[in-house]
């Protein structure tokens, strides 16, 4: 989770289980998981990943929100190759299916090291 030793008690609320930073999440540790993500995303899916860009409140520095990494990654052609999906899953991250929104060509992974 991308926050920092600075963060108090004051600066988070619990929302429906799951902590709400009201000042933001620390720019550094966001952009340092977003670093990190992105490397994992080039090393597995490897010519397949066209971009990787930062999405959600964590992308935006000060922006109150919740303490995740959000990651847009474009893949071409669509979809996955089975190899690539499989070091994906390896590297810890899990497919839950096609997006909630229902575009046709939109999976949701989750998991890495911001399980």
């Amino acid at each position: 989770h991308p926050q920092d030793d600075t963060t108090t008690n004051e600066d988070v609320i619990m929302l429906s289980g799951y902590p709400f930073y009201v000042h933001g999440v620390d720019p550094r540790a966001a952009r340092s998981v977003f670093e990190k993500t992105r490397s994992v995303l080039r090393d597995t899916c490897g010519d397949q990943l066209v971009s990787a860009h930062r999405t959600g409140s964590s992308a935006i520095d000060g922006m109150a929100g919740t303490p995740v990494c959000d990651v847009v990654a474009e893949v071409s052609p669509w979809p996955l190759r089975g190899e690539n999906r499989a070091r994906l899953e390896a590297a810890g991250y899990i497919c839950h299916g096609s997006a909630p929104h229902g575009t046709e060509h939109d999976e949701w992974f989750f998991g890495g090291d911001g399980k």
